[in-house]
């Protein structure tokens, strides 16, 4: 009788606790004039890993990439990219790559699975323009990279990508 009332007391106390299991799986849209500020094919790290960007200074940095010892034309001041406010800008290093070009050039949704931010980008398809062009790669060491933007009030702890 006592394990009855135990049981029963046990099941009660557990049932009126609240569950924090919060799943959203609804894909939110990126739009590229807003979200995507810069990707590229060199200049990332050896893994995957992220890191929140807090401050223009720091913008400006990340965009050079880490370990990048030769300034692109293509990162003059006139290309200057402003911190957009009321987001956080994430840069994301996709890790190393030994073959083909790895370098996301846009990213199609994203969702918050638990502590996870899912990223949603679409596979590339490879184009051949000989015969012969599948017999060949080229064989080149990248470490791409994107710094993109999400909505200040979502919280993760973890970076995903998704390919579709």
């Amino acid at each position: 009788m006592k394990h009855f009332i135990l049981i029963g007391f046990m099941s009660i106390f557990t049932s009126c606790l609240s569950q924090k299991n919060v799943k959203n799986d609804t894909k939110i849209s990126f739009s590229a004039k807003k979200d995507i500020l810069y990707s590229n094919q060199n200049g990332g790290a050896l893994y995957p890993s992220f890191s929140l960007i807090k401050n223009q200074e720091e913008l400006d940095k990340a965009m050079l990439g880490e370990g990048t010892f030769i300034i692109d034309i293509e990162n003059t001041d006139n290309q200057k990219i402003t911190f957009p406010k009321n987001r956080k800008v994430i840069k994301y290093n996709l890790g190393e790559f030994r073959s083909g070009s790895h370098t996301p050039e846009k990213l199609d949704a994203y969702r918050v699975n638990g502590e996870t931010l899912e990223l949603f980008i679409k596979k590339g398809k490879f184009e051949k323009e000989h015969e012969t062009d599948l017999e060949f790669s080229i064989q080149v060491v990248t470490r791409p990279y994107i710094i993109f933007s999400v909505p200040k009030k979502i919280e993760f702890k973890k970076i995903s990508i998704i390919y579709e």
